[in-house]
């Protein structure tokens, strides 16, 4: 099913190989909490339980099949890590993504600004720390030309470099490294040079672009022609105005050029907009505010869809381990009689069947909060550079959820085992 929803088999097999490799990662994690358990039984380290031979009966219970019970723990554990990283991704990790940005950040965009209308939109916008916001030239450019040689889409492998190819840049200019920005490589050109760029190190990546490399673009029929003298890393979650591309003033002076700005707007502030649409009608604003909060609504909307998924991947978990116990209710049944006819109680064998289960939903949920841990850790330090912050009540939660659904799975597969009476189970069984 996976395969055929991909619509991509290389898509499809890398997700399966790494759904496999998740699950068996997981079963070996889960067979290594099996053997600290075996050893803990078998060296007597649990006696200051109190009720030492109970729990080590019912813990033996899980070393009697090893396998199955380590594919237990880590279907459960998986179920639980999914939900723990769900809510992470609806709840904490946008909002700690939110906060992440400056108060003042900008959250409204002018575009299409003409050379004219600089000086009256500037004086309808908020201040900047006092100064007047920042308006940037932007030009419409398409590359055509690596090192003097023509290019198209068709000479690229990655689709994400064929749509750059075939779209338009934007390149702009500035005098010195722009806020937000940082050299990985090359120097920044000085006042005196000309036709040479500065290029984000992304984009360099995807297009094969190096230091040193003739890049050529046609704007509007116009031939310019720029080596590219260094790298940048641009910091594109601070929301200002920022270009893959930069030049020198001089070498976009005279070609056709709009202009570009951002700024922080106040909530419930209406009439500002209302004044810079009035004096230049032509602009295009760009209300990020208004984008980020659809952007939340889809993230939740999906969320809920792949809550409602992992809750019946849960459930299926809770299948599997109920259909385990079932599988084995003959033998749990002629134990529990053998056990009651040489002398031990209903309640000795209730406390053994309570720490067999309570120690398997409390190994699930270790694996599942463990795992859920190290993947939101991982999606908001690495892969969106935010800061993680911590959820121990999601945490908690979660291993509380893992430890009470498998002793409700045990308790439901494992009802009859005690009411039923010893002398009719040995009779049967003889």
């Amino acid at each position: 099913v996976v395969l055929m929803q991909a619509q991509d088999w290389a898509t499809g097999v890398v997700f399966v190989g790494a759904l496999l490799a998740l699950v068996a990662l997981a079963t070996l994690l889960a067979g290594a909490l099996l053997w600290l358990i075996r050893r803990a039984v078998r060296s007597g380290g649990l006696r200051w339980l109190g009720r030492a031979h109970s729990v080590s009966f019912g813990l033996a219970n899980l070393d009697r099949r090893r396998l199955s019970t380590a594919l237990q723990i880590a279907c459960l554990g998986l179920g639980v890590m999914t939900l723990i990283t769900v809510g992470f991704v609806r709840t904490d990790l946008f909002s700690a993504w939110q906060k992440s940005l400056p108060p003042d950040a900008p959250n409204q965009f002018l575009i299409n600004i003409q050379a004219d209308q600089i000086a009256p939109i500037q004086s309808l916008l908020p201040k900047d720390a006092g100064e007047a916001a920042a308006v940037y030239p932007m030009v419409r450019a398409r590359l055509v030309e690596l090192n003097g040689r023509p290019i198209s889409a068709k000479d690229f492998v990655s689709e994400n470099a064929k749509r750059l190819i075939d779209r338009e840049f934007n390149l702009s200019s500035a005098s010195t490294l722009p806020r937000g920005n940082r050299l990985v490589a090359g120097a920044w050109p000085d006042a005196t040079e000309r036709d040479v760029m500065s290029i984000e190190d992304g984009i360099a990546a995807t297009l094969g672009l190096k230091l040193g490399d003739e890049v050529t673009f046609d704007v509007a029929g116009e031939t310019l022609r720029v080596r590219i003298t260094s790298l940048r890393k641009v910091d594109w979650d601070s929301f200002r105005v920022n270009f893959f591309a930069l030049l020198p003033q001089a070498s976009i002076a005279a070609l056709p050029k709009s202009y570009i700005t951002a700024f922080h707007l106040p909530p419930g502030d209406t009439k500002t907009l209302a004044a810079v649409v009035a004096a230049a009608p032509n602009v295009l604003a760009i209300d990020v505010s208004e984008m980020m909060q659809r952007i939340r609504s889809i993230v939740d909307q999906v969320a809920r869809a792949l809550e409602f998924v992992f809750v019946f991947t849960l459930l299926a978990g809770l299948l599997t381990l109920y259909t385990a116990v079932i599988a084995t209710q003959d033998e749990r049944r002629y134990d529990t009689a053998v056990i009651r006819t040489l002398g031990g109680t209903a309640r000795q064998v209730r406390r053994a069947l309570l720490a067999e289960f309570v120690t398997l939903g409390a190994a699930a949920g270790v694996l599942g909060v463990g795992g859920a841990v190290g993947l939101t850790w991982a999606l908001a330090a690495r892969l969106l550079k935010i800061e993680f912050v911590p959820s121990p009540g999601v945490w908690v939660a979660g291993f509380v959820l893992a430890v009470a659904l498998t002793l409700l799975a045990g308790w439901l597969g494992t009802r009859s085992v005690l009411s039923t009476p010893p002398l009719q189970v040995l009779r049967e069984s003889a």
